[in-house]
């Protein structure tokens, strides 16, 4: 039997907006952020553990210099990860990586009008729906 153990993990409190509401008080890095080989030591503790999901949450998950090395060393390790981002750092090479490593993709939108996104601190909600449909269209 094939266990689904899942964690939901902030991987940094770092974020490149500053949404009035953030459960998480987002902004700059904590100072004790684990390091690249901290985060592969828990990886390799989660699947010793008998984890197979993580889903990586934050501030702003992409925002983390060394994000896309933590998804491919778990994915390389047999976990299914997600994702949950503002969408505001999506481009096309994002695009391809979020196909080659990234089971689900979530993207967290607060309003659908750019006024009130703007008074949330929550940024372009324009950018963030036309990089939705640029998701939709390359999976």
């Amino acid at each position: 039997m094939t266990n689904n153990l899942s964690i939901n993990w902030e991987i940094t409190k770092q974020c490149n907006l500053r949404c009035a509401y953030c459960r998480v008080s987002a902004g700059l890095p904590e100072k004790n952020e684990l390091t690249t080989e901290q985060t592969k030591k828990v990886i390799d503790l989660l699947k010793k553990n008998g984890f197979n999901y993580i889903k990586f949450t934050g501030g702003e998950p992409l925002i983390r210099k060394d994000f896309w090395e933590v998804v491919s060393y778990a994915h390389k390790n047999g976990f299914k990860v997600s994702l949950i981002t503002n969408g505001v750092l999506i481009n096309d090479k994002v695009l391809d990586l979020f196909k080659k490593y990234i089971y689900i993709v979530g993207i967290s939108l607060d309003s659908v009008r750019h006024k009130t996104n703007m008074a949330l601190g929550r940024g372009d909600y324009q950018k963030v729906m036309d990089d939705v449909k640029k998701l939709k269209d390359k999976k």
